[in-house]
């Protein structure tokens, strides 16, 4: 009976350890493989655009673009590669148009950014400067 026990103890331990130890991502199919045609365009054309959004991000946060170049960059990206990021920005950001409602998501992720200590204080108040600006300038152009 002892020696069963041994036995079975060894078996399971070496299964836990074989378990622990296996990649099991191998095992599993890729989703690619299971996703249609177009979900799989609509899955890289995401990614195009949130790795130039991510990147405009940064230059952003680090003072290398102005708030209105990185409005137009992202705004050119999106209606290049994800249009739904315009669609959704309605449910996420107010704004009396699609163009201030990027300004204030992009300042927004600034914002976000500075809790984290990425970004300086003094960046984001320049930041919410430029966007006073952007929203006048465009409330100015819009009355015209």
């Amino acid at each position: 009976m002892n020696r069963s026990m041994n036995l079975l103890a060894i078996v399971a331990t070496a299964g836990i350890i074989a378990l622990k130890t296996m990649d099991v991502s191998a095992l599993l199919p890729d989703p690619r493989d299971i996703l249609p045609f177009y979900a799989q365009q609509d899955l890289r054309e995401y990614y195009a655009f949130k790795a130039q959004f991510d990147d405009m991000l940064k230059a952003l946060a680090h003072g290398e673009v102005s708030l209105r170049e990185a409005h137009r960059r992202v705004k050119s990206t999106a209606l290049c590669h994800w249009q739904n990021y315009l669609s959704n920005l309605r449910l996420s950001d107010h704004g009396a148009n699609t163009d201030e409602r990027i300004a204030r998501n992009l300042v927004g992720h600034i914002q976000n950014i500075v809790e984290l200590g990425q970004v300086s204080p003094t960046r984001v108040a320049a930041l919410e400067s430029e966007l006073t600006e952007f929203l006048s300038h465009e409330c100015a152009c819009g009355e015209r």
